[in-house]
């Protein structure tokens, strides 16, 4: 009897280190499933939306020298900024998201390291989607 409970509670322990390792490696390549496939089509999307709005310069370029339709030209380009912008803003959120993930501790609590592990996801998922609004609202673009 005592030694099934000692072979029971040997795979118990390798099962949970083989889960240790299992999560150290979803850690290190980018965490959970939700991330990548967020962030992926993310960054197309926007990528996508610069080389549209780089395509159509020529047409909001002209209208800056008139004085009655220089404004399209005007808010063309502030938008052509914001886009460029929120690059750069999703690249900060990717950053911040890679340090509040390497700072999950393991070594307790599994279950509480994977739900804030999945947490930052959906913070980070929020964060992509609200870049867009933010950087339009900083360079005043319609």
């Amino acid at each position: 009897m005592l030694t099934a409970v000692r072979c029971i509670f040997g795979r118990i322990v390798h099962l949970q280190t083989a889960l240790r390792c299992q999560w150290d490696k979803c850690r290190k390549n980018n965490l959970l499933f939700v991330s990548p496939s967020i962030r992926r089509p993310t960054v197309y999307g926007r990528m996508i939306e610069i080389y549209l709005m780089t395509s159509l310069a020529p047409i909001p370029f002209a209208t800056i020298a008139n004085r009655e339709a220089g404004h399209m030209g005007h808010n063309y380009f502030k938008s052509l900024f914001a886009v460029g912008f929120q690059g750069m803003l999703i690249m900060v959120c990717m950053a911040i998201y890679a340090v509040l993930v390497q700072g999950i501790a393991t070594g307790g609590d599994l279950m509480g390291a994977i739900w804030t592990c999945v947490g930052y996801t959906v913070l980070l998922c929020f964060v992509l989607f609200k870049t867009g609004s933010l950087s339009k609202s900083i360079w005043g673009a319609h």
